[in-house]
This record gives C-alpha cells, structure tokens and sequence, in this order.
C-alpha cells in the first residue's frame, strides 16, 4: 500500500516536472541519476528521461544521496527565480555595454554571450525583455561621445573630463540611467 502511495506521488511530481510548473518550486527536488545532479522542478534544463529520475523530500536528502546541484537553476540558492537568472544576464550584459562604449570599445551581443556563458540569442532576449530595447538601440542610446561630435567641424573632439565620472559598479549606474519598474 505504501508503495502504490510512493508511486503516485512520485507520478504528481513528475506532472510537475515535465511542465516545469511554477508552483512546485522548491516543495522538492528531483535527481537524475545519469549525471548525479539534482535540480528544482522549474529547472530551465532539459528534463531527463522519467527512468533516470529520482525524487528528494529536501535538499539535505539530495546531497547525503551523492547528487551535485545543479548550476543552472541553483537549488541551493533560496533567492533563484527563472526571472532573476535572465535579469542578472541582462543587467551584466548592460554593464558591459557601458563599459564598452564608455571606452570607445567594439563589441558585439555574440561576444559578450561568450563571456557570460550564453547563447547570443537568449541574452539578445532577455536584455530586450528587461530593458525594452536590443543591446544595439540601448549602445546607440548612450551615444559615444566622438559619434555626437563628428560632422560638426568647428567643434574640438575632446570631451571635457572635469565632472566627468564613469559608474565603477552596476549599483552606481542608477545616477546614470533611473532604474524603471521592471516588475
């Protein structure tokens, strides 16, 4: 009788699983036992196959069985949302455009998917999902400083640096750029 109770839980977490249901978010976790890591059931990762699953009541259950967590979806991070991973991308991804045009710098939206370890296509997403704007519109947005000066020729080049101040961390550009309701 236990086992038939066991068996249709572990059919309703499974539901959850495959559909990736929001609402199962940390009640467990599952584990798959090809590459012994275990995530949350709205993991973004590709859902193993059901015979490689296996179902843990709580963390603690998950790591004395031997599974690493998961990188993707962090279980152990209390703070992990699927949003606030594509938020940090975009507001990395931000940071290093000003950054970048800051300094007169060439970038491109494939190279710094590179360097935060995503494809261009979900960065490219996630940073007009967060900012209402690609990475290209928001770079010509700021506008280099040589590129408002060109064409104008009695106009020296050189920008004044008197109260000039670059942001040095991505708090700093609040000053800069209000942050809006992003909720």
């Amino acid at each position: 009788m236990a086992s038939q109770t066991n068996d249709n839980i572990d059919s309703a977490r499974w539901l959850l699983v495959s559909r990736r249901d929001l609402s199962a978010n940390s009640s467990f976790f599952y584990g798959v036992k090809s590459t012994q890591i275990f995530c949350r059931p709205t993991c973004p990762g590709r859902v193993a196959r059901r015979g490689n699953i296996i179902f843990f009541d709580d963390l603690q259950h998950a790591s004395q069985s031997g599974y690493r967590p998961c990188k993707r979806c962090e279980p152990c991070n209390d703070d992990w949302s699927r949003d606030s991973s594509g938020r940090k991308i975009a507001q990395h991804a931000h940071a290093m455009i000003v950054a970048a045009e800051a300094h007169s710098l060439k970038w491109t939206v494939g190279g710094l998917a590179r360097k935060l370890g995503v494809a261009s296509a979900h960065l490219h997403r996630q940073f007009k999902k967060w900012f209402l704007m690609t990475p290209k519109a928001f770079a010509e947005s700021l506008g280099r400083p040589e590129r408002s000066l060109m064409g104008y020729s009695g106009l020296d080049r050189q920008v004044p640096s008197s109260d000039y101040r670059l942001p040095e961390t991505f708090t700093d550009l609040g000053e800069y750029f209000p942050p809006d309701d992003l909720d």
